[in-house]
């Protein structure tokens, strides 16, 4: 595995979104122009990327022409999921009437598809039978009336579903021996499919599912807060527990615009735990949102 001091570069970048992430919150618009602005397309996929950044700031100036040059190597680097993802983002700056704006957006497969022969396709096609046995189980359970035979058939078939695809997730690390990242399933579709991990991943092997996502992360395959992400969701909604990074919240997080971080184990190492997938201290995210930390927390007191 490579260590966080092999990964100086990675580090660097993800300090430089942290700060961008910040300075876009508090609306510093010419600062993130200032930082952002001298960094070079990379042509691929890679995480932590700047255009998304620079496509808002740009706008936000007045500056609709550059943005939209940035606005398609956020589409290729899949900063965007679907021409509607663009839409609810972007539609306050009234974009619909720029001709160039439109042509971009008629466009957008083309552009989201424009790294799709870089990726590992074969691994990708056996996530996605992964991912289609869970959503076509779960979709039926949505559907079925409440309460009914028909829902509780559905449930027993998410149990099932979800042991096949521990067999198949189990297959893939093994004959991998990695865990699926950005350059070999894609950076939209590695996110959706922490979703449908989710579900079953507290049933795979947990030291190799553990050394997989940090080895992915430290590499750049996964973003920071994946790994975290799979066991947090998990002590939440399905075992009633504590967090151990404290990444994971929904809608009933936020009071009068404030995200409130749930109960967090063991919280004197709580910083500790999230340097390991490269994650800022705890307190660090006062500055990219409007959250209140456990009561418990207590950033000098925290054990290294």
């Amino acid at each position: 595995m490579c260590s966080k001091a092999q990964s100086k570069e990675l580090l660097q970048r993800i300090d430089r979104f942290h700060t961008l992430k910040r300075l876009s919150f508090e609306k510093k618009y010419d600062s993130v122009v200032a930082i952002a602005g001298k960094l070079p397309f990379r042509d691929s996929l890679y995480l932590y990327a700047t255009e998304g950044f620079m496509t808002t700031a740009l706008l936000h100036l007045g500056d609709t022409t550059t943005a939209l040059k940035y606005l398609v190597k956020t589409i290729e680097n899949q900063g965007y999921e679907s021409r509607a993802n663009i839409h609810y983002s972007l539609e306050h700056f009234g974009l619909d009437s720029n001709r160039e704006y439109k042509e971009i957006v008629r466009n957008f497969d083309t552009h989201f598809s424009k790294h799709i022969q870089q990726l590992n396709l074969p691994m990708l096609q056996e996530c996605l039978e992964i991912y289609y046995t869970d959503t076509r189980t779960r979709y039926l359970w949505m559907m079925a009336e409440p309460g009914s035979k028909m829902q509780a058939y559905a449930d027993s078939l998410q149990d099932k579903s979800d042991l096949m695809n521990v067999e198949a997730m189990t297959n893939i690390l093994r004959k991998y021996k990695r865990f699926p990242g950005i350059s070999e399933i894609g950076i939209s579709f590695c996110n959706n499919f922490k979703h449908i991990l989710a579900h079953f991943a507290y049933l795979l092997p947990q030291d190799t599912l553990m050394l997989y996502l940090k080895e992915a992360t430290l590499k750049g395959e996964l973003p920071n807060h994946y790994g975290p992400f799979l066991i947090d969701k998990r002590a939440r909604q399905y075992e009633k527990g504590m967090q151990t990074y404290g990444v994971y919240g929904n809608a009933s997080d936020y009071i009068d615009g404030e995200f409130h971080y749930p109960p967090i184990k063991d919280i004197d190492y709580v910083d500790k735990r999230r340097a390991d997938f490269l994650l800022p201290p705890l307190y660090k995210m006062l500055e990219v949102e409007k959250s209140v930390l456990p009561k418990d927390y207590d950033r000098t007191k925290q054990k290294r």
